[in-house]
């Protein structure tokens, strides 16, 4: 694999490629200038342009996480390409719960080990059908 491939973590106590996220996360922030406490912040790498999807996760081994545990007011979804963001799409967490929820059957098992379990969004269906669960 290339310089930017994908590490992951071997006790589940941290998201796949923390550092990764985090740096996506500071150069949003710095953007924004919020504290990071207010806000979910997800890297999603460049397999949105290829699939025309994002992946929201909800579980791993078996336990919720992502969006089914946060207590995050704001979710934002970075899309990205190595250390560039291109844009980025600002949810009201309770709205991308909804959003979720309604494509729960569109799941992807994924990260190491196919152990984590995200749900696939096409974009069609963010741009038409967020105001439809709002």
């Amino acid at each position: 694999m290339g310089r930017h491939s994908l590490k992951y973590n071997s006790d589940n106590k941290f998201d796949a490629d923390l550092n990764y996220g985090r740096f996506h996360e500071k150069k949003f922030f710095e953007t924004i200038n919020l504290p990071i406490s207010k806000v979910e912040i997800k890297a999603e790498r460049d397999w949105w342009d290829k699939t025309g999807n994002i992946l929201v996760e909800v579980e791993r081994n078996g336990k919720p996480t992502g969006i089914s545990v946060t207590k995050s007011k704001l979710w934002v979804i970075c899309f990205t390409k190595a250390k560039r963001q291109y844009f980025s799409i600002i949810f009201k967490t309770r709205d991308l719960k909804k959003l979720t929820h309604k494509y729960k059957d569109n799941f992807r098992w994924c990260g190491d080990g196919k152990q984590t379990k995200g749900v696939l969004i096409p974009f069609k269906a963010i741009i038409h059908e967020i105001t439809k669960v709002a």
